[in-house]
């Protein structure tokens, strides 16, 4: 689906310019690149595992993007 992520699926580098819609990040990821959802204007939901973890760059990013 274009989404990048390490090896063993625990971190999520990248997500892809121009997909749409919601996206559900799998059970495995522990972490969130700072920048895999950097200008990527056109999501509209993003759901987060329990196990995640999120940087406050990221959070602030993401925030930003759903609040403007």
């Amino acid at each position: 689906d274009g989404v990048l992520f390490n090896k063993d699926k625990t971190l999520l580098f990248l997500y892809p310019q121009g997909r749409e819609g919601a996206y559900a990040v799998p059970e495995t990821v522990l972490s969130v690149d700072d920048e895999a959802f950097l200008f990527k204007t056109t999501i509209t939901e993003i759901y987060m595992p329990d196990s995640s973890r999120l940087s406050l760059i990221l959070f602030l990013l993401l925030f930003r993007l759903f609040c403007l």
